[in-house]
């Protein structure tokens, strides 16, 4: 079953559940400006909304109070107070500073300190995950640099592993997923593949493989393999629930997985459009899609309620 909320932009380029579960905030953009919604589950009501810039990432603080977003044009990381919606905090950074905003943001277990990543743009390329400190608006510096372009950036809920996909276009495969462990800044395994998914429990991750339609999942920190499963069309999105008991697969159509059976428990060729954007609920029993939408028409969210 799935109850549909209309977007008011053609694209959503991220979604976040609030850690309870109870609200959901919707990054979405048009050519020209962006927005983010704060939505209520129960009744699909926005609850508050801000003109920004494009942002691709917007987290929760683990607490649920702080919603957090950065801009890579003009450089920038917005805080707002969820209850209320007024802006708390804005972080400038400038091409000549020493930390840059980037295209990826995570928490970290201690909600007042955040990490972004950036791919410098450099040949080879360089990746460097900056430290920020939320209280005072300032960088804490470099907390690491590899070679790769960044692809995406996640760190686990405990705070001791993060999960990086780079691009290194003189390898074949030219994107791996890394795990790192963060008091050693060393990498304790790496795969072929794109990441797509991280598991709320933190102990597994699914990879979208380089034939892009082979989805695999492995576990934290050594990247064993746990189960693979393949679909019949192009991936684009994944979701894992907080168990890492269903995985949801999105593309032209949405497939929705039992790990344990490895067995199907849904296959939708009707969706709205291209699904690029999937979310399970922190208790797993609901998830959002969303992605495009058509020529002439708005975006469509759905939430997909299943049961228990």
């Amino acid at each position: 079953m799935a109850n549909t909320a209309i977007g008011r932009q053609k694209l959503v380029s991220d979604v976040a559940w609030a850690p309870d579960g109870t609200q959901l905030a919707v990054a979405a953009f048009d050519v020209t400006t962006g927005t983010i919604e704060l939505l209520d589950l129960k009744t699909l009501d926005r609850l508050w909304s801000a003109e920004t810039a494009l942002t691709f990432d917007i987290e929760f603080s683990p607490d649920g109070n702080i919603l957090a977003a950065n801009f890579p044009t003009p450089g920038v990381i917005l805080t707002w107070d969820v209850a209320s919606g007024d802006r708390v905090l804005e972080v400038e950074s400038g091409y000549l500073d020493p930390c840059l905003v980037g295209e990826h943001l995570e928490f970290l277990p201690d909600r007042g300190r955040i990490v972004t990543g950036y791919d410098l743009g450099k040949g080879p390329y360089e990746t460097t995950i900056d430290l920020w400190d939320l209280q005072s608006g300032q960088c804490e510096g470099a907390l690491l640099r590899t070679d790769g372009g960044l692809v995406s950036l996640w760190v686990e809920p405990s705070g001791q592993y993060m999960i990086l996909t780079l691009l290194k276009v003189q390898e074949d495969p030219s994107k791996r997923v890394s795990i790192w462990n963060l008091e050693t800044l060393e990498p304790t395994c790496s795969a072929p593949g794109n990441i797509g998914a991280l598991a709320g429990n933190g102990r597994a991750l699914a990879i979208v493989g380089p034939d892009e339609r082979s989805i695999e999942l492995r576990r934290v920190p050594d990247c064993q393999l746990i189960r693979a499963v393949a679909v019949d069309f192009d991936v684009f999105s994944l979701a894992l629930s907080p168990d890492a008991s269903l995985l949801a697969v999105g593309g032209a159509g949405l497939e929705i997985w039992d790990l344990s059976s490895l067995s199907k428990l849904a296959h939708v060729e009707d969706v709205p459009s291209a699904v690029t954007v999937l979310a399970f609920s922190p208790d797993g029993s609901m998830l959002i899609s969303t992605g495009s939408a058509n020529p002439g028409e708005k975006t469509k969210i759905l939430l997909w309620e299943f049961g228990s």
